[in-house]
């Protein structure tokens, strides 16, 4: 009966409402298998603790119906000795950071948005320019002398990556992130790069018609007599195009 009751409130129909704390519920392995069914996964179960991140499991035995061990056995229990927000989304759904992706077409407007969404949102958001990072790799790996050449080693931009991610973490205020671009040419390669990082927030798309794209490579030229887009940038441009929504 409590988990029939349970299922209404939550699917309810609040799309927003979508994360729930269970308290003084389930109390045996029973209910919570019954409750997983009927209703959802439980994401971990959280330990209040003040002796840090060990804690000690008596009777640890599946047979005697301890939610506890169950748990433990299956990695979900989690300890806190501490409130945070932060630590309680890193704990509970996985997240690392809180961070969004954006993607689209070359001269679709998408850095533009991006950089008005990191700086009018509130909090702020840490725009992480992927190009502009990979541009950054290849200056360390060469010299004003002897300029890196060829394509940087996409491991090399990973490690950048999560460097600039590590660093601004140590802000009082825990950061979030806005990923501009893909540095990755398998879209599996690029999910398997993000799975530290946790689930994004938001994944933003965008696009943009051939004229708007033609006219925006033409400002892009600072040259007032660059009237038409060359025949060689307007394959460029229609190839980069294609990449972009097979990558979609």
């Amino acid at each position: 009966m409590i988990v029939l009751m349970l299922n209404k409130i939550i699917y309810s129909g609040q799309e927003s409402q979508n994360k729930f704390i269970l308290s003084n519920f389930p109390d045996i392995i029973e209910q919570a298998k019954e409750f997983e069914r009927s209703c959802a996964k439980i994401a971990a179960m959280i330990y209040p603790s003040s002796s840090g991140s060990i804690v000690e499991i008596k009777n640890n035995n599946l047979s005697l119906y301890n939610i506890d061990s169950l748990f433990q056995k299956q990695f979900r229990l989690k300890t806190m000795d501490e409130w945070s927000y932060q630590l309680f989304d890193e704990k509970v759904i996985g997240n690392k950071i809180n961070y969004g992706l954006m993607n689209g077409k070359s001269l679709s407007g998408k850095t533009t948005l991006a950089n008005k969404m990191g700086e009018r949102l509130n909090p702020p958001y840490t725009v992480l320019n992927l190009k502009d990072i990979e541009t950054k790799a290849a200056a360390d790996l060469g010299s004003e002398e002897e300029p890196f050449q060829g394509k940087v080693p996409i491991e090399t931009i990973e490690k950048k990556v999560v460097s600039v991610i590590n660093e601004a973490k140590k802000s009082a205020i825990p950061p979030k992130f806005i990923f501009d671009g893909v540095i990755h040419e398998k879209e599996s390669d690029y999910f398997k790069f993000l799975e530290q990082f946790g689930v994004p927030e938001f994944i933003l798309v965008i696009s943009a018609d051939m004229d708007s794209i033609k006219k925006r490579w033409i400002e892009k030229q600072g040259d007032a007599e660059v009237k038409e887009v060359s025949d060689e940038a307007l394959v460029e441009l229609k190839k980069q195009s294609e990449n972009n929504s097979a990558t979609r």
